[in-house]
């Protein structure tokens, strides 16, 4: 709908639009669990969801040629099957026999076989579910793995850093929501910033200025510890959401700006779609490390019989910490800070990971295709 010096600025007046509503989510989110009950988190979408919807239909209205297409079913199921496979595989890494386990290797090589299955479909397909031929663009190859790289440090904080906050220092769900918030406020307006500076010095060096951002957050994240208390996470977040504002804008412009018309919504979706898999990866991941830590420090302990990983879950909630005692208090905080630790020391890397691949992207190779 725009073309290319437009987007630079629509792009970050979208993500600011996003970034302004998420920062009531933490807050709103954290007031629900201290004051009324985490299932507000869930009704509350039934409102807003309404609400979205008589947006759409009353305010986006678009003309197309409309033609018939054919939906590549088979393609959608092979990666279905194979990204699921291998999340299950990711959240049983308990750190004891895990990699010597059958069916670990039954589902590792299931997942392996289901993702060739789904490039032989693709190369095959009348209509690709994901065309191959746009991973051959350099620009679209390196923003895609950058975003799954970035993805995962996202669900790393937002999956994470709560528990950390509520578990190991001992503050309330609004305070660990405070600490998101601060992500969500970098996020909007580094997006403006970066629709701007993108017609100034050009989306590579846009992204190389965000991904110092993702690399300072990631360092602050390395040295968080209980005494620094929530406003260093606070700042740390602050950082990775200008990060993430800084390179998610550029990588989208960018990425449309090197595509035809008719391609560019497959290679917006196929960054997005990056983006989300990192996620999903990550949560799974990090989850199966931080498993496997806290049942490291409960054997150490020798109280693993009375423990379970469940039990860290009592370290989130005010009213039954209480009747912990101190002793099991220690042990469970020294758990799953050495866990968040170890998540946060990964997170560091990606960032690192994400800057290199950044580094390499090509110099503002745009094809003008408005």
């Amino acid at each position: 709908m725009y073309t290319r010096e437009q987007r630079a600025k629509i792009q970050g007046y979208l993500s600011s639009v996003w970034g302004i509503s998420a920062v009531t989510g933490p807050l709103l989110g954290g007031f629900f669990v201290d004051k009324l009950s985490w299932r507000y988190v869930f009704w509350m979408n039934i409102p807003l969801g309404l609400l979205a919807m008589v947006g759409i239909l009353l305010f986006f209205h678009e003309n197309l040629s409309k033609e018939q297409r054919k939906i590549d079913y088979f393609g959608t199921i092979w990666i279905f099957l194979a990204i699921s496979t291998l999340l299950v595989i990711l959240v049983e890494i308990d750190g004891t026999n895990t990699f010597t386990s059958p069916l670990f290797w039954v589902m590792g090589t299931s997942s392996a076989v289901c993702f060739m299955l789904f490039l032989f479909q693709e190369r095959r397909a009348a209509v690709p579910a994901m065309p191959l031929e746009i991973w051959r663009n350099r620009l679209i190859a390196l923003a895609n793995i950058a975003s799954l790289t970035t993805g995962i440090i996202i669900i790393a904080i937002t999956s994470y850093l709560p528990a950390f906050i509520q578990g190991v220092m001992g503050k309330s769900a609004t305070i660990a929501g405070f600490t998101l918030t601060t992500m969500s406020i970098g996020w909007p307006i580094a997006s403006t910033i970066a629709g701007r500076l993108l017609l100034k010095i050009g989306y590579r060096k846009t992204s190389i200025l965000g991904s110092l951002f993702l690399v300072s957050g990631g360092v602050m994240f390395l040295f968080l510890t209980p005494e620094r208390g929530p406003g260093w996470a606070g700042a740390g977040s602050f950082l990775i959401g200008a990060g993430m504002g800084m390179t998610s804008t550029s990588f989208i412009v960018g990425i449309q700006s090197n595509v035809n018309w008719n391609m560019r919504g497959t290679a917006t979706a196929s960054n997005m779609f990056m983006r989300s898999l990192g996620s999903a990866l990550g949560v799974a991941f990090f989850g199966g490390i931080l498993n496997s830590y806290v049942k490291a420090a409960m054997l150490k302990s020798g109280m693993e019989g009375d423990l379970s990983i469940h039990s860290v879950n009592q370290l989130l909630d005010p009213n039954e910490v209480g009747k912990m005692s101190d002793t099991l208090q220690t042990t469970l905080k020294e758990a799953l800070s050495s866990g968040l630790h170890m998540t946060f020391s990964s997170m560091l890397i990606l960032a690192l990971v994400s800057a290199a691949l950044i580094w390499f992207l090509p110099s503002n190779e745009i094809k003008r295709h408005e």
